[in-house]
């Protein structure tokens, strides 16, 4: 990828892979140690259900299992399930045995490390203190995704892409990187690629092009809450029901209510890793911990995230929760995705203000 490029050699570096040999060791242990002397028995009635994602996992799965004569077309690729079967459908063939329940891990694991120096190479080239590369391994979450199947560490792989070429204005690569991410991972990434845009807009003022962004989102959250999901959809009794109680009555619950699904993120972002303990341990949230004690010692910086006239990596951030709020069903696993991106915005040089 020509976004990786060679990374002059420092004792700092040098300290940072071998956090990362580390961190893919524990990755490892853990599928082998914990995971996999319990797959076998899974059930989502049982309290180690949230050793991994292995409910997603069999759905890819069974994917896996039909593609050979699975009949494709427009609609059914963009289902969320076909594009990343493919993807280890085709890492799988050019073995003559493999395990579809193994090979994900080491396809995972190359996924982390050139999220790695990625990271690396962002880090060095905008941020003065050479400590920061180091937050890039607050994401426990990391070993939790890696463990099986799933589209979390490829997503997070095409944000970590897509934001080096937009800060170096590379929009054909922006755009090319949307479109293979939308192909394989999630359709819904090409409203980044909108919203980006809307955001680099000259002749607007930012607190236009922030009205003009949430406007957008807002409607198309409308549209994916009452016609793709339906209104009989099952979304339980948070707040995303309640939205679309008020959409079905004055049709601008989103537009009403979107600051209020921000704040259940973040409430469920502080609370989780101390919930995650009891009455039983959810593995899932517990690894969230990483980020929710980072945030809360520097709280302090959260104001910076709103200075988007001056902070490239605000507006991304921004962009990417927008984007999410599209989405309508609120989960903290979509919004660990982008915490990456919030700790790089919050320590944002001052330099460049």
């Amino acid at each position: 990828m020509s976004n990786i490029k060679s990374i002059k050699i420092k004792i700092s570096n040098i300290y940072y892979f071998y956090i990362l040999f580390f961190l893919l060791i524990i990755t490892a242990a853990y599928h082998y140690s914990i995971l996999l002397p319990i797959f076998n028995d899974y059930s989502m009635s049982k309290t180690f259900s949230t050793i991994a994602n292995i409910h997603d996992h069999l759905v890819y799965y069974k994917r896996f299992n039909e593609l050979e004569y699975y009949n494709f077309s427009i609609y059914s690729y963009f289902d969320n399930t076909t594009g990343i079967s493919l993807l280890y459908y085709y890492a799988c063939s050019p073995f003559k045995e493999c395990n579809f329940h193994i090979i994900p891990l080491y396809l995972n694991i190359l996924v982390i490390c050139l999220m790695s120096i990625i990271s690396l190479r962002i880090t060095t080239k905008y941020f003065l203190s050479e400590n920061l590369k180091f937050l890039f391994f607050l994401n426990f979450s990391i070993i939790y995704f890696a463990q099986l199947a799933g589209k979390d560490l490829f997503y997070s792989l095409f944000l970590y892409l897509i934001l080096s070429a937009f800060l170096e204005k590379k929009w054909v690569q922006v755009f090319c990187y949307v479109i293979v991410c939308a192909l394989l991972i999630r359709f819904q990434i090409i409203i980044l690629f909108a919203l980006l845009l809307i955001m680099n807009v000259k002749f607007m003022s930012f607190k236009l092009k922030v009205l003009v962004s949430y406007t957008f989102i807002s409607a198309l959250g409308y549209l994916a809450l009452n016609t793709v999901l339906g209104v009989n959809a099952e979304l339980g009794t948070g707040i995303s029901n309640y939205v679309r109680t008020v959409n079905n009555n004055i049709y601008i619950g989103n537009f009403l209510l979107n600051p209020l699904r921000v704040l259940q993120y973040v409430i469920e972002l502080i609370t989780v890793p101390f919930t995650s303990l009891y009455p039983d341990i959810r593995f899932s949230e517990l690894f969230v911990s990483g980020f929710t004690a980072y945030i809360l010692l520097n709280f302090k910086k959260l104001p910076r995230l709103f200075d988007l006239s001056n902070n490239p990596f605000s507006v991304y951030f921004v962009c990417l929760l927008f984007t999410l709020l599209v989405t309508p069903i609120v989960n903290l696993r979509y919004f660990i995705l982008i915490i990456p991106f919030l700790i790089l915005a919050i320590n944002y040089p001052k330099k460049y203000f």
